[in-house]
This record gives C-alpha cells, structure tokens and sequence, in this order.
C-alpha cells in the first residue's frame, strides 16, 4: 500500500475578516481564505483511499439525516465513500461553501468538523486543522469507527476512533431523534462487533 502524502501549498496566515461587511473590522475571526487548503487536503485523502482501499466513490446529492444536524451549511461538495464488504464503514465526506470548512460523517450518527473553531482568537493554523482532518479519515479506513446506542430518558449515541494520536470521540444525547431511526442504529449495530464498523478492505494492485 502507498503511503498518504499531502499536497505541498503555500503558507497561509490568520488576517482579520475585514472584507465582510458583516464583520468588518472585527479580529476575532480569521481570513475565510486562512482554511482553503483543507478542502484540498479533503479531496486528495478522497483520491488517495480510492486508490489504495477496496471502495466506491461517488457523490450523493445528501447524507443520511442523522448526519444532518453536522453539516458544513451551506454545502458545496459532498462525497460518499462506500465499502463493497459488508460491516465496513460507509464515510461522507462534506465539503462547506465557506473555504477549508469540511465535515466528516461515519457510520450510523459519527461526526467530525473542521475546523472546530475558525475563531482568530482559537488561533489554529490550517496546517493543524489538515492534520486532524487526515487522522480521523486514515483512522476511519484503517480501523473503522466504534458506535454506542443508550437508550432511555437520557439516552445519548457516542462514537470513537482508535490507534490514534488525540481521542476523536463524541457524544450527543438522543433527544428529538425518532424512535424509528434509534431502531435502525441499534439494529445495525447489533450485526457489529462491539459495535464497531470495521475498516476497510485494501486493494489489490497486481504487479
């Protein structure tokens, strides 16, 4: 298998917003140019699991609803990459109007953003902001993502990566969700090893 390598980009640094009118001046936002980059860092990971992992790629005019209440709004490009072995992961990978704003879903209900903050005051490179957006999909090809249902009055949906370098995790109560759509998951994750949606299959390049 090849190893990922990023795109090599010129540096970018934080400015004020300043030609927003609706912000004007204010410094506690960076430069919507600051996280370009990350959108093609998004599409070379897209092209790279394509080449090196036993996947379809196509692009789907939504995601699931469950994965809804995450997305980068509004959305420019959304990709979906599928498995073709059954209790793979099935990953969407959401790309916002505003630049470098990607959104990363997984499985029934996993979700990740980035960036988590495009505050100035956060203060967070691009180039920091590519590399989570890197660990969590290479983690999701290689080791798939685990999932957890609780149901109750105060039930909650939580999910985290593994064999990774900071815990990407999450959880968000099950509050508004359908009762149906709670079946659905806890069905799909019952055919799951301790509820974990595996990675996936590489592919085999002959020669």
């Amino acid at each position: 298998m090849t190893d990922y390598v990023r795109p090599a980009f010129a540096e970018t640094v934080f400015s004020p917003r300043a030609s927003d009118p609706d912000l004007g001046d204010d410094p506690s936002y960076a430069d919507p140019e600051t996280y370009r980059p990350v959108a093609a860092v998004a599409q070379a990971l897209v092209e790279h699991v394509a080449r090196e992992y036993d996947v379809v790629v196509d692009a789907p005019l939504e995601v699931p609803s469950a994965h809804g209440r995450w997305l980068p709004e509004p959305l420019s490009r959304i990709v979906r990459i599928s498995p073709r072995h059954p209790g793979e992961v099935t990953v969407w990978i959401m790309v916002g109007t505003e630049p470098g704003v990607v959104g990363v879903a997984a499985g029934a209900f996993s979700s990740f953003a980035f960036p988590f903050c495009s505050c100035q005051l956060c203060d967070e490179p691009w180039q920091h902001v590519a590399d989570g957006l890197e660990e969590v999909v290479l983690a999701l090809a290689r080791d798939g993502v685990r999932e957890t249902v609780e149901a109750g009055r105060r039930g909650q949906v939580e999910w985290s990566l593994s064999r990774t370098r900071h815990a990407w995790s999450g959880r968000t109560p099950t509050r508004g969700v359908r009762r149906a759509e709670l079946r659905r998951w806890e069905d799909a994750l019952a055919g799951l090893p301790d509820g974990r949606w595996a990675g996936w299959t590489p592919r085999r390049h002959d020669g």
